[in-house]
């Protein structure tokens, strides 16, 4: 049957490994269309809230954003859905004092801002990190958003399942 690495002397058994493994990959990214999610699990749409978190940025940014405004990741042009709310509070900036410690100052004309936003995904998309459009995001990830007439680069501080009432 095996003949100088052949099957049947004809075909070379490196090569008929080589085509299977090609077919299985092929065959897996067009089962899970690059999601790494297999058909027939969990089925249905979940909504999650995502929160973005920057400790100090300018005034004249947050007075261009919105309730509404869709945001977007601008590298990747993955849609993290739209704002549901806006908390800005005093920017700080931080010193040491004479012993060394770092103590905070008000920086007037900044704030520390934290963006909410909704965004409806896949059953299962939340797994080792949150699953959309093809990448992979997680808590403390920096990203650099587009959203209203702003560009923001800021840190993803939470994400949660939206709790349906």
């Amino acid at each position: 049957m095996f003949k100088n690495g052949r099957i049947f002397g004809k075909i070379n058994v490196l090569d008929l490994l080589l085509v299977m493994v090609i077919v299985a990959a092929v065959a897996f990214v067009g089962l899970t269309r690059g999601t790494g999610m297999l058909p027939g699990g969990t089925t249905g749409e979940t909504t999650f809230v995502m929160r973005f978190f920057i400790p100090q940025t300018y005034d004249f940014v947050v007075e261009h954003l919105n309730i509404g405004d869709q945001v977007i990741d601008h590298t990747r042009l993955v849609n993290f859905g739209r704002i549901t709310d806006i908390q800005a509070s005093e920017g700080h900036e931080w010193h040491p004092n004479a012993a060394g410690v770092l103590v905070s100052s008000p920086y007037q004309g900044t704030y520390a801002l934290e963006i909410t936003t909704e965004v409806t995904l896949p059953a299962g998309a939340h797994d080792s990190g949150l699953h959309i459009q093809g990448n992979r995001f997680g808590v403390g990830q920096t990203v650099v958003i587009r959203a209203g007439d702003t560009l923001i680069s800021l840190r993803i501080s939470a994400f949660e399942e939206k709790v349906q009432v």
